[in-house]
């Protein structure tokens, strides 16, 4: 026996060796490609469910207004950005967030009636309605792809609102 030992982890196989650097580039380029295509594609996906998310937000907001409105004959008043009206807090209690952070938006509760019952905001076409504010315009651009129950209108370069009563006799907003 020799007097060196060598250490050994396997059976040595004809030819076994390390990667080349043109194995390697080439590797390299294809995971690159493959996630040049990934990133937008999960990108839209997560819009998307964002987008879901929102629609799913407005659909709790309509429906307990909608019930508000059958029991009083009135609409939540007027409330400024994140604020839930109390008229309909416990009916959206724990499902609906004004204030959320998750989904980087504000909602705000419209109600652009004045006291003599004529429309505020006339040049948006909505009297009564459920905005999203943010500055992702990704974002609102998803809605507007996943959002197919009615009008949801441009107010400003951040807000964007769900139409639930437009304004009597104008055109419609959408």
């Amino acid at each position: 026996m020799s007097g060196r030992a060598t250490a050994r982890r396997g059976p040595a196989r004809l030819g076994e060796r390390g990667w080349s650097l043109p194995e390697l580039m080439v590797t390299v380029g294809i995971l690159a490609v493959v996630t040049n295509i990934a990133i937008p594609v999960m990108s839209g996906a997560l819009a998307r469910a964002q987008a879901s998310a929102i629609c799913e937000d407005f659909a709790t907001v309509r429906q307990a207004v909608v019930d508000y409105y059958q029991t009083n004959s009135a609409y939540p008043a007027e409330r400024a950005v994140g604020v839930v009206p109390p008229e309909i807090r416990t009916a959206i209690a724990n499902k609906v967030n004004f204030n959320n952070t998750k989904l980087r938006v504000q909602y705000d509760w419209e109600y652009w009636i004045n006291a003599q019952g004529n429309p505020t905001q006339r040049a948006t076409g909505v009297t009564v309605g459920f905005s999203v504010v943010t500055t992702d315009q990704k974002l609102i651009a998803a809605i507007q792809r996943v959002y197919r129950g009615g009008c949801f209108v441009r107010v400003n370069s951040t807000k964007y609102t769900f139409v639930i009563e437009p304004v009597p006799g104008a055109a419609k907003p959408c």
